[in-house]
């Protein structure tokens, strides 16, 4: 009885391995799959540029609320304006930062580089 437990242990675990392996090589299928498109496609072209115009204007939105701002009287009003903007922007940039780590090849450099 306890030997056919064991056995019955084994086979379970074996067959959980089988399923993981599986499930590694599907990820990473999709992995190389969506690497291959972002970076011969013109959807891949056009979302790098996308994200250099958005860099840009978040460079823009910063220079004018650190200067523009302080000047005049209405700064309450244009802060909760800025303050959208930059949610916006930091929310596209986490998108495209685990974008970047989900499609790399070691996710340990590109996660310290």
């Amino acid at each position: 009885m306890r030997q056919t437990n064991a056995f019955k242990y084994m086979y379970a675990l074996e067959q959980m391995k089988v399923q993981s392996e599986e499930d590694v090589d599907t990820l990473e299928d999709i992995r190389i799959t969506i690497k291959k498109y972002m970076s011969n496609s013109a959807v891949g072209i056009i979302y790098e540029n996308l994200i250099i115009l958005i860099s840009i204007a978040s460079a823009v939105v910063y220079i004018h609320s650190t200067y523009a701002l302080d000047r005049h009287n209405s700064y309450q009003d244009q802060r909760k304006v800025i303050d959208v903007i930059d949610l916006v922007f930091v929310s596209i940039f986490a998108f495209d930062w685990a974008l970047n780590l989900f499609l790399a090849d070691s996710k340990v450099y590109y996660f310290w580089r």
